[in-house]
């Protein structure tokens, strides 16, 4: 004998309803709000869009606004780049400063913890540039990271928020060598960087304070343990086109200061680059883009510094003059 089994329609819709019918006491809740996946994917050399989360950025803190630029949210991002927000449908702005909040962070932003502002107020800034206006430390990488999304009218999304990354912090590395090969004194000479470049906007233009900041060496000592040949490292803020970034070398044995000019000795080897046909970026994100170099400065037996060669990407510019 055949057996009908018989289910009345209000069950049938209730089983079909999920977790919206009468039934859903027995059934896990449904999944609301938005799950913000954030990509990190430097603008430039990225054509596969390469996440750079926990390769370069390593914590970051986010910052929501909406379409009017006003305050939604401020989340810290360390283990996992993916945050969940409450927020209703609509059009928003993200800001991502790569490198603030976490434990190592030398940037820091000129609002308290999640308060009220309009996203034109938003500013970082070194510490110490509101002090005593130097550093001698390896700054902890920081990236300013932009990125917009929309958030649908439904229970649940998960969004993916391309957060387009600038580097701010670059390395200044600066080698003397004496011109006859002999052994050059660790102690002899004294390396720093001074710049106007200690703070940044919402758009990452840098704001000027009126005042330099002074970059000392975080390390320095003889290069490869080549007695002939020392070096010093140099942690800065972003460098930019129209930064007036200087390095100084004073000799105690001659006391004598030489400087260097940064973005023009940088300039010239980037118009040799666009002359060689081996990029074609603008001169800002050639800046951008670059976050180490080189300046090896030839040293006279006597101390007097009588020449230097920058370089960058293994491109070389001489100079014997310094004016540049």
């Amino acid at each position: 004998m055949r057996l009908k089994l018989v289910v009345p329609s209000l069950v049938v819709a209730g089983i079909l309803g999920g977790c919206d019918s009468f039934l859903k006491e027995s059934l896990p809740p449904c999944p609301r709000g938005v799950d913000l996946h954030l990509k990190y994917t430097n603008y430039l050399n990225n054509p596969n869009k390469v996440d750079a989360f926990l390769d370069q950025v390593h914590c970051a803190r986010v910052y929501l606004y909406d379409s009017d630029g006003n305050f939604k949210g401020q989340y810290d991002v360390t283990n996992t780049n993916v945050i969940s927000v409450d927020l209703p449908a609509g059009n928003y702005h993200a800001v991502s400063l790569c490198g603030v909040g976490c434990q190592q962070a030398d940037f820091l932003v000129n609002h308290p913890d999640n308060t009220n502002h309009h996203y034109t107020s938003l500013e970082a800034y070194l510490a110490g540039s509101r002090a005593d206006n130097q550093t001698a430390n390896n700054l902890h990488p920081f990236f300013h990271g932009v990125g917009d999304f929309t958030i649908l009218e439904k229970d649940y999304q998960h969004i993916v928020c391309e957060i387009g990354l600038t580097k701010n912090t670059n390395t200044i590395r600066v080698e003397l060598e004496h011109t006859d090969g002999s052994a050059v004194n660790p102690g002899g000479f004294d390396c720093y960087v001074t710049a106007d470049n200690a703070a940044t906007d919402y758009e990452n233009n840098l704001i000027p304070s009126g005042t330099k900041f002074t970059y000392k060496p975080y390390t320095a000592g003889n290069v490869n343990g080549n007695p002939n040949k020392i070096f010093a490292e140099i942690s800065t803020g972003r460098l930019t086109k129209n930064l007036d970034a200087t390095l100084h070398v004073y000799s105690k044995v001659t006391q004598e200061t030489t400087t260097f000019k940064i973005i023009p000795a940088a300039n010239v080897s980037y118009e040799n680059e666009v002359a060689a046909g081996m990029n074609n970026i603008s001169w800002q994100q050639y800046l951008d883009f670059r976050d180490f170099w080189t300046f090896t400065i030839k040293v006279a037996p006597d101390g007097k510094v009588i020449g230097q060669e920058f370089n960058i990407n293994d491109w070389s510019v001489r100079d014997n003059n310094f004016d540049l």
